[in-house]
């Protein structure tokens, strides 16, 4: 570990979902009607994650570099006291990226003294280091999904892919005012997936009226539920 300062922060502004309009769809790096084209990282997924105050995610790939890429989202999400729940793949995309979690879970006074009190996210930090911070400090908590065997149901070793990755990506994101916006599509939690990728992600809003109102009622909550459920049952 490398010793960093947090810089600090300033309290953001009271946001919430509403306050923005939200796209149906983002497909990057497509260019929109009126010439501009479309980023998801800084189109949707910085600002979602600014204004939340609970971001919950199952991800087929987790990188400590999304701490970079998405700093500003994550960077509020501290400051306002919030938390991140991710559902991760075993198979973790960058070596050191599993020690950086478990040590940030066992070694939590020595981390938060050398790189900063719960809120005050560390900028200055290298990635894994931020990523020992945010465990650490109770911004994020971390959960496994485990590869069973599709025939005997015995867990699968570290590495092994002959019965397929747990790849399943979406996410829910619930502001201050109990709203929230569900996410589902393509992207990973990665610095490549959110910056350098072509990536495609359907959002839905739980205040939209109409047929939008009608799949969230009907599709997407049962859904959010179904997380809650894989929550509990993936291994820490």
């Amino acid at each position: 570990m490398s010793a960093a300062l947090a810089e600090p922060i300033a309290e953001p502004p009271a946001s919430r979902f509403r306050a923005r309009e939200w796209e149906g769809s983002y497909w990057a790096p497509q260019e929109r009607p009126d010439g501009t084209v479309v980023d998801i990282l800084r189109d949707f997924y910085i600002p979602a994650l600014s204004a939340s105050r609970r971001y919950d995610r199952l991800t087929g790939f987790f990188s400590s570099t999304a701490l970079v890429s998405a700093e500003a989202g994550y960077a509020a999400l501290a400051a306002a006291g919030g938390k991140a729940r991710i559902i991760a793949g075993v198979d973790l995309n960058n070596p050191g990226d599993l020690d950086a979690i478990f040590e940030g879970e066992t070694l939590r006074n020595r981390i938060l003294s050398e790189f900063g009190p719960p809120g005050a996210f560390p900028f200055r930090a290298r990635p894994q280091d931020r990523l020992r911070w945010a465990v650490a400090s109770g911004l994020i908590e971390f959960r496994f999904a485990i590869r069973v065997h599709q025939e005997s149901g015995e867990p699968l070793p570290y590495g092994d892919s002959s019965d397929g990755y747990a790849h399943t990506k979406m996410a829910s994101f619930e502001d201050a005012d109990g709203d929230f916006i569900f996410m589902s599509g393509s992207l990973n939690e990665s610095r490549t997936a959110l910056e350098v990728n072509s990536e495609n992600i359907e959002v839905d809003r739980s205040w939209a009226g109409g047929v939008k109102h009608i799949r969230m009622a009907h599709y997407l909550v049962p859904r959010h539920l179904k997380w809650k459920q894989v929550y509990r049952a993936c291994r820490r």
